[in-house]
């Protein structure tokens, strides 16, 4: 059975990316371009996981990840979300203090997602 994975990223290459880096993964993949669209998406499905990009125009990750934790009838309230990021700035354990399940760094590899993804009992 497929796993249902958000992922979200303002850029439509960084989506294809990840779409791409899933492709030996069995999962059923949707992807958001804002963390609105994100919030949206999450409210119409449940998600296995969902990999949200940190700096995004208008609502950043981090904001996103908190309105969808607030959002207590979210069928994605617990999902585990893991945040995708391209800043040397921050760490894992800056992640984790806030609540997200863990963090990949850009640029990524297939296997990055794929050991993600089996940390955390997704596959």
């Amino acid at each position: 059975m497929p796993v249902n994975i958000l992922v979200v990223d303002d850029s439509k290459v960084n989506l294809m990316i990840a779409k791409a880096a899933m492709k030996d993964i069995d999962a059923q993949i949707d992807m958001a371009m804002s963390g609105d669209e994100c919030l949206e998406k999450a409210k119409e499905k449940k998600y296995d996981v969902i990999l949200l990009d940190q700096l995004m125009p208008e609502k950043d990750g981090l904001t996103t990840f908190k309105e969808l934790r607030a959002d207590e009838g979210s069928p994605n309230a617990s999902t585990p979300v893991i945040m995708v990021t391209a800043s040397e700035e921050v760490t894992e354990d800056d992640f984790l203090k806030e609540g997200l399940s863990g963090y990949l760094a850009k640029p990524f590899k297939a296997a990055d997602i794929e050991n993600a993804l089996k940390a955390h009992r997704i596959i």
